[in-house]
Formats: structure tokens, C-alpha cells, sequence
């Protein structure tokens, strides 16, 4: 009897531990370009600015970093750098976030974060 309850017990958690994959995440990553140009260190506009234009729209704010598009540019001054500001949000904010500018970091295909500065 003891047996085949430890049996069952040992598979319940087996299985449990299998069916983590199917949750859902309650959170998104979303990113916008800073609109930095290049050979201009004072342009863009800062991972703060950006963070506080989502906290007046009562977005929650897990976490941000900063990274880059990951497209290939030309090295020519006045151009886009690709420099993302990205954050972590709820995602039933998402829909209010995508109004104001923000797209979902997954359909960037070859992104990369870094620290902000």
C-alpha cells in the first residue's frame, strides 16, 4: 500500500514539474528607439524619460534595459543607431502601451540588451 502511494506521489511530481511549460506569463517585453542618431551623443532620448511617459500612463514597470535592433546600418553620420529602450510590463497593459509607441521586443529577430548607462 505504502508502495503504490509513493508511486503515485512520485509521479504526480514528475508530471507536475513537466507541465511548467504551459504556463502563461503575466508580463511582456515591449521596446522603442530612442531616436539616437550617430556621431551625436546627446541625441535620443533616455531609458528615464521613457520610463516616466509609461508610469503617467499607469503602466506597471517590472524591469528595463537598454539594447540595440540588431540591424546592419551604414557607418554614416545622421543615421539611426538601432538603440532600443526596453521594458518588462504587464501584459494586459500592452494594448496601451502599443498606442503610445511600444512594440513587443519578440518580433525584433536578432536584438541584444545591455545596461543602461
Amino acid at each position: 500500500m505504502i508502495k503504490k502511494i509513493s508511486i503515485a506521489l512520485a509521479s504526480f511530481v514528475f508530471l507536475s514539474a513537466c507541465n511548467t511549460s504551459t504556463i502563461k506569463s503575466d508580463t511582456v517585453q515591449v521596446y522603442k528607439y530612442d531616436g539616437s542618431v550617430s556621431c551625436n551623443q546627446s541625441s535620443g532620448v533616455s531609458v528615464d524619460t521613457m520610463k516616466l511617459e509609461l508610469q503617467k500612463r499607469k503602466i506597471p514597470i517590472v524591469a528595463l534595459s537598454c539594447g540595440n535592433d540588431g540591424l546592419v546600418r551604414a557607418a554614416v553620420c545622421g543615421i539611426d543607431t538601432g538603440q532600443i529602450n526596453i521594458f518588462e510590463i504587464s501584459a494586459d497593459a500592452y494594448p496601451e502601451a502599443k498606442e503610445i509607441g511600444y512594440e513587443l521586443v519578440s518580433l525584433l529577430e536578432d536584438y541584444s540588451t545591455r545596461a543602461c548607462n
